[in-house]
């Protein structure tokens, strides 16, 4: 008996290391081949706008093909779609004009994610341009453009220039201006691990399970 103690102690880490080794090679050969997985990137926004408070978060998928181009009659522009939004402007006066206070949620609200040449009147400047509309109140959201392929695909969390408070406003549909942004900017909110940091321990330790109950069923057969 104890002569064949050796050779199961041999038998289980060979077992394990070939188990190992094809679930790495397995996984390397995914990760090659499976195409581009979609991720979901959420940002809140906080600014001002005619003394209020302009606030609320949205999402995208980084992964997404273009859903119109040259839209509203500009060239060399891409739109792409929102997951969800939810933004607050406040109650604003200017001159005759003025605007209740509103929010914009999916289930009230229309947006324009823009990318380009987005904005009337802008020249050569293109942007990241979110344009949300609610009866007769449009928030513009406007950022410098950081995103090397503007008209393939969306930005990345890291692919937002900076803030411009010059095209960024907040207007009627019929374009009166009543308040410009003072201030401005985006957080992005980290998104919960992948489903691969899941799965990974997860198939190790049943690896493990797995090489163990063969190694010992080996030595039950080998001890009758």
């Amino acid at each position: 008996m104890n002569e064949r103690e050796p050779s199961l102690t041999v038998l289980f880490f060979t077992s394990l290391l070939m188990a190992v080794i094809g679930f790495s090679i397995m996984f390397v050969i995914l990760l090659w081949t499976t195409p581009a997985i979609s991720s979901p990137v959420t940002f809140t926004f906080d600014g001002e706008m005619g003394g209020g408070a302009v606030t609320g978060s949205f999402t995208y998928e980084t992964v997404q093909n273009p859903t119109a181009f040259n839209v509203r009659g500009l060239q060399d522009n891409a739109t792409y779609q929102l997951s969800s939004w939810n933004m607050t402007t406040p109650a604003l006066t200017s001159w005759a004009m003025s605007l209740p206070a509103a929010t914009f949620t999916t289930a009230n609200s229309t947006v324009e994610f823009c990318e380009g040449k987005c904005i009337f009147g802008s020249g050569s400047q293109w942007y990241t341009n979110l344009r949300f509309t609610t009866g007769t109140t449009v928030l513009q959201l406007s950022f410098l453009l950081a995103d090397p392929t503007p008209l393939s695909n969306p930005p990345t969390a890291n692919e937002w220039g900076g803030f411009s408070t010059v095209a960024s406003k907040l207007t009627t549909t019929t374009d009166s201006i009543i308040g410009v942004a003072t201030i401005g900017g985006l957080a992005s909110v980290p998104e919960p691990p992948t489903l691969w940091l899941f799965l990974i321990p997860t198939v190790v330790a049943l690896l493990l399970s797995w090489a163990e109950s063969h190694a010992c069923g080996n030595g039950h057969r080998i001890q009758s």
